[in-house]
């Protein structure tokens, strides 16, 4: 059965505030109990006093190289702990405040104060210390982070020895702030046999992390992994349920169909090992998935569409990412399909020359090229958008046999790119660039209205109009025929400057239309 590690969805991205050291060191309700606390160091939380105020202070005898835990019976009480004086802060924040003692030992001084405004009130609450040998949990190593993508990631660790009892915690943010003692981890892996988590996180970000152990009564010290940065949101480049198969797969090259998985999902991606000059055929067992092929690092993309996909590695060796997606727009889906691939050599496929275009209004732009020799067997594919990304979500895709194709309902005064390609049947060449173009701004011409005419004689006739709005700047043509089609053989046109127009040498009891 195929196994998947849970993914664990940072909320926000990971944003987090840092709270600078709070300086309460202020007792006005004054120390209590009036002796000085000596913990047994059993790993047990002790209670000091159940009558404690907020805004007091107890003394507490401690050992060198121990861990002490400080927390309060409220949870939002906040604790700041220093030298027997109070002039030098050891530790402070919301309970628990975890503190490894190194190399201090004797009196220490726990203050308790209501916030981090070092409020007080005269309000029983229980007071509680714990204390345990922080030698005895032992930290990870070996911290690494693999199969990043724009949306995910995976960190992997070598396990404590011993293993801590109560698993791992992990923070993970978006600035070099290292963790003490008493931050708050950002996740806690779910077993301390697992040393690897998944996660979910942004494109095109930088992040910082760090892993410690996590042995119940005690934590061990975090150790630092680093930073890596996520690739940019592409054409579906993330992989919200990571690599699948970990093993990289490399076709045999026959020419036949080779499964890669047969329980696939939608949001995972498979590294591939290929060849140069060869023909790679990708293809899911559900006709309507969207595949997208990139460089091992997921930061280019080199072909994407509808299944099945082909592509021609040309130049390109070595592994490639295979993204597979429910649709265009990167859905996702954790139910099983199957993953093939197919690797073949191509035949040559030229490809078209000599691209150009030619506009013919402010929306339709005719685009013509050079044909191969031999042409290729199945025409041509040809697309068009306003990014310069034939693979991009907004391109627009066409075929046709001819060496030309008309290309309509462009915006005016917008500049398009535009690309063809040879389609040869079981293989296709790669894209061939034209030149971009901008079309030309929109201009308003009116019609004139309310037509009519008078003066009709039996070879002569008056037509007029109602000037249109606003006045054209060349006039109006005008023209008419004995068939009703103002582009017919036999229509007469002429061109003038005013509302009307004499029309002469009519013949005689005829019909005719004007325009």
């Amino acid at each position: 059965m195929k196994k998947r590690i849970t993914l664990f969805y940072l909320l926000a991205f990971l944003c987090f505030i840092t709270n600078l050291d709070a300086q309460c060191i202020t007792a006005p309700n004054g120390l209590f109990p009036s002796n000085t606390i000596t913990p047994n160091c059993n790993g047990n939380y002790e209670t000091i006093t159940s009558q404690s105020y907020t805004g007091e202070y107890s003394n507490v005898n401690v050992i060198a190289n121990k861990q002490y835990s400080f927390s309060s019976s409220v949870s939002t009480d906040y604790i700041t702990i220093t030298n027997g004086t109070g002039t030098i802060v050891y530790a402070s924040g919301i309970q628990p405040v975890i503190w490894d003692s190194g190399s201090t030992s004797g009196v220490i001084r726990y203050y308790m104060h209501s916030n981090a405004n070092c409020a007080n009130e005269q309000v029983n609450r229980t007071r509680y210390i714990r204390c345990a040998d922080a030698s005895n949990c032992a930290a990870p190593s070996n911290l690494n982070v693999s199969n990043i993508t724009s949306n995910s990631c995976k960190i992997t660790w070598t396990a404590a020895s011993p293993v801590p009892s109560s698993n791992y915690d992990i923070y993970i943010v978006t600035t070099n702030s290292a963790p003490n003692a008493n931050t708050t981890p950002t996740l806690f892996s779910t077993t301390n046999l697992s040393t690897s988590i998944s996660l979910n996180v942004a494109a095109g970000t930088t992040y910082y992390y760090w892993i410690r152990s996590n042995c119940g009564s005690t934590t061990g010290v975090w150790v630092s992994g680093g930073n890596f940065t996520t690739p940019p949101a592409l054409i579906c480049n993330g992989a919200i349920y990571g690599l699948y198969p970990d093993a990289t797969f490399t076709p045999s090259c026959t020419g036949n169909n080779e499964q890669i998985a047969t329980n696939a999902y939608a949001g995972e991606y498979s590294n591939v090992n290929v060849l140069s000059n060869k023909q790679y055929t990708f293809t899911s067992s559900i006709s309507s998935d969207y595949i997208t092929i990139t460089n091992a690092t997921g930061t280019s993309v080199l072909a994407s569409g509808l299944s099945p996909l082909t592509w021609l590695s040309g130049t390109t060796s070595g592994v490639i990412r295979y993204h597979l997606n429910t649709n265009s727009s990167c859905g996702t889906q954790n139910t099983n399909r199957v993953k093939s691939i197919r690797c073949t050599t191509p035949v040559v496929c030229g490809t078209p020359s000599g691209l150009f275009f030619d506009p013919e209004s402010a929306t339709t732009v005719n685009i013509a090229w050079s044909a191969p020799n031999p042409a290729p067997s199945n025409g041509y594919i040809y697309a068009y958008s306003t990014v310069n990304d034939p693979f991009s979500a907004n391109a627009t895709t066409g075929t046709t046999t001819n060496t030309f194709a008309v290309l309509n309902n462009f915006s005016p005064n917008t500049t398009y790119y535009f690309w063809v390609k040879s389609n040869c049947g079981q293989t296709q060449s790669n894209w061939i660039a034209g030149p971009s173009f901008t079309t030309a701004t929109a201009t308003v011409c009116n019609a004139p209205t309310q037509l009519f005419y008078d003066g009709l004689t039996s070879t002569s006739n008056n037509i007029a109009w109602v000037e249109a709005t606003p006045t054209p700047n060349n006039g109006y043509i005008y023209t008419y025929s004995t068939v009703n089609d103002p582009f017919s053989a036999n229509a007469i046109t002429g061109t003038t400057t005013d509302t009307f127009a004499v029309l002469n040498n009519l013949s005689p009891n005829t019909t005719y239309y004007f325009w």
